[in-house]
């Protein structure tokens, strides 16, 4: 079971698309994520940071709770849960030694004489010392997490470039193969159509001959019809064996001084008596004694397949301009028809 080749190819890029896509897809979920969890581990870290100032408030609230209860100086009124302090204990730490305590035992935190934050709570009894979160360390904090997210982001987006451009060369690999199979498919197509039609020509012919008794004059046609044929197959196989030296790298130039006006001239005569006399309705506008430095072999093939081209994809009757002439220093050789052109779209490829 054949496959449409062309199909096939549009196919085969939908996939490479579609994995493309989802690749990309998931290298932005994987930076997202590597982001996302960057920022709750530090600021889980700033969160533990801030909650030290309550462990310090209840460390030192109890203690001087404590001291209270011990002295006596804590009672309660009758059925009320309000506590009152009936007195003051002489053995409280002063406020010196309080500081101190807390800052040996939390160095995290600051005592500062005004709140820093709205929820910076006071030391009991003291209502000008509040107890409040490091700073330094938090602005450290903060800078870590914005210089981690700007590395998670930064390496991400490196691995992200690297990766897409693999992608793009890859896709771009795999583009080239993808025309240069379709170029192959097309070509074979073309040679094998060019292959028949003079072979099932050449088959027709060779049946009249042996079928029927045939008058000279008929006979002649027919080996001339037999003839351009032959030529035309000669041609092609010729062609061929051109392009395929070509592909292997073996296609030699033979660069000399050539009459480019002289060997223009010449083919033009041979390409009209092997494609009709008149069939080609040459007009010709050739300036005489122009000299160029090019492979003669080359030059006539090139020349002989424009001049086919103009004869196979125009519609009789047919009219074929052929201009040589110098421009300063270059040889300009022009050859325009009345056929069908080249889309637009494809212009670009006529060297490829």
């Amino acid at each position: 079971m054949s496959t449409d080749p062309d199909k096939e190819i549009d196919q085969q890029r939908f996939v490479f698309i579609v994995a493309t896509i989802l690749l990309i897809s998931l290298i932005g979920w994987w930076i997202s994520l590597q982001i996302s969890q960057t920022q709750d581990i530090l600021s889980a870290r700033i969160e533990k940071l801030k909650s030290v100032r309550a462990e310090a408030w209840l460390y030192d609230s109890s203690k001087v709770l404590k001291y209270y209860e011990d002295s006596g100086a804590l009672g309660k009124k009758d059925g009320s849960d309000i506590v009152i302090v009936s007195k003051l204990p002489t053995e409280l730490q002063s406020r010196k030694e309080r500081i101190a305590d807390i800052a040996a035992k939390f160095p995290d935190v600051q005592i500062v004489p005004k709140p820093v934050a709205a929820d910076d709570p006071p030391l009991l009894d003291m209502f000008d010392a509040y107890l409040t979160s490091d700073q330094s360390k938090l602005e450290n904090l903060e800078r870590e997490r914005v210089s981690v997210i700007w590395k998670a982001a930064l390496q991400s987006g490196a691995m992200a470039i690297g990766i897409l451009t693999g992608l793009i060369m890859i896709y771009n690999k795999l583009n080239d193969e993808l025309d240069l199979k379709l170029r192959q498919k097309n070509f074979l197509d073309a040679v094998t159509h060019e292959l028949k039609t003079p072979i099932a020509s050449i088959r027709i012919w060779t049946e009249t001959l042996f079928s029927k008794s045939l008058k000279e004059e008929q006979l002649a046609k027919i080996s001339f019809r037999m003839n351009q044929d032959l030529t035309r197959l000669s041609d092609l196989v010729g062609n061929l064996l051109v392009v395929a030296r070509g592909e292997a790298g073996e296609l030699s130039s033979n660069p000399q001084l050539l009459n480019l006006s002289e060997s223009l001239s010449r083919i033009l005569s041979t390409m009209d008596q092997k494609l009709g006399p008149g069939n080609l309705g040459l007009a010709q506008e050739i300036q005489e004694d122009i000299y160029v430095k090019a492979d003669p072999e080359q030059i006539e093939i090139i020349i002989e397949n424009l001049l086919s081209n103009a004869f196979k994809y125009a519609d009789s009757p047919r009219t074929t301009e052929v201009q040589l002439k110098v421009d300063k220093s270059r040889a300009i050789l022009t050859i325009s028809d009345q056929g069908y052109g080249i889309h637009s779209q494809n212009l670009t490829k006529i060297f490829d």
